[in-house]
């Protein structure tokens, strides 16, 4: 997990808020075995990267601090120029997309977008005369036609990771692991938003917004419990018990028996209540509370639709 750092006095990106870059997002394929849950958790041909801030959402009936949550999925093969954003020319950016997937979860709210008008820039500005690095998702028509958050027509959502020292990127290379993040100053989140009568909401995320930017993979973190819950000594109905817990929510995430987070965090739930029930017993108090942990730190990754 990244956890970006944070500059409140640190100015934006003067070409953000001009250059249409889309984005999109995604869910995860598990695999799942009779015996339990195992790793490799993501195809080659598909990463999934979870982006997670506030925002202030009064404007349309929500909090000054409303999550945000936008999981996107894209193939990592994708070549530079494939996505909606034109090379300038300079070498200093590449567009990649479409993306496979995107959910946007603003609070209760919950939407997915996919295809054309989506996808990622990665700007390389070392050098210039605007030295700023920065990583781009976004999503705009046609991919959110019809879609609406807050009951009003949502008409594009992006969000902006900036490195004012422009080391953040040594090339415009897509990146296919989230340790770059690491590197940002700021960020910058905009929901673009349209009443029937024509007027329009614009949300942005403060740039002093904690943000994070993480690797979505629900396989490997169910692997991870599993592999906790391998390691402890329990007698044997206890752990088909719980590993029948954890194979049943991989088979709700991936879609392998049906595609349902909810029903995922249904057996989590079940899965963290018979562990406390557990706990100081049968399990040691401290591999409790890392089984417990997991499966949380799993539920509040989860898309809320897809």
């Amino acid at each position: 997990m990244i956890n970006a750092p944070r500059k409140t006095n640190s100015p934006g990106i003067g070409r953000s808020l001009r250059t249409p870059a889309a984005t999109a997002a995604s869910l995860l394929v598990l695999a799942t075995l009779s015996a339990g849950i195992s790793a490799p958790a993501q195809a080659a041909d598909t990463l999934s990267f979870q982006f997670t801030t506030v925002f202030d959402a009064t404007a349309v009936g929500g909090s000054q601090v409303t999550p945000l949550h936008i999981t996107y999925q894209f193939d990592p093969a994708l070549a530079p120029g494939t996505g909606p954003i034109g090379d300038p020319g300079d070498g200093t950016s590449a567009s990649y997309g479409p993306l496979q997937k995107m959910i946007v979860e603003a609070g209760d709210q919950c939407i997915a977008v996919s295809g054309n008008g989506t996808g990622i820039t990665v700007f390389n500005s070392a050098g210039t005369s605007f030295p700023e690095d920065a990583y781009e998702v976004r999503a705009d028509r046609p991919a959110v036609t019809g879609k609406t958050l807050y009951g009003l027509n949502l008409t594009g959502i992006r969000f902006l990771l900036i490195d004012n020292d422009a080391t953040m990127f040594s090339s415009t290379d897509l990146p296919t692991a989230t340790v770059f993040a690491g590197d940002a100053d700021l960020q910058q989140t905009q929901i673009r938003l349209t009443t029937p009568d024509g007027s329009r909401e614009n949300l942005f995320a403060p740039e002093d917004a904690p943000f994070q930017l993480t690797t979505y993979d629900p396989a490997g973190a169910l692997a991870a419990i599993q592999s906790d819950l391998t390691g402890l000594q329990l007698n044997a109905g206890v752990r088909t018990s719980l590993e029948n817990r954890l194979t049943k929510a991989s088979g709700y995430i991936s879609g392998t028996s049906s595609k349902s987070n909810t029903k995922a965090e249904q057996e989590l739930r079940a899965f963290i209540l018979q562990v406390e029930a557990l706990r100081g017993k049968e399990i040691p108090a401290i591999d409790a509370d890392n089984l417990i942990n997991g499966a949380t730190s799993l539920i509040d990754q989860l898309p809320a639709c897809s």
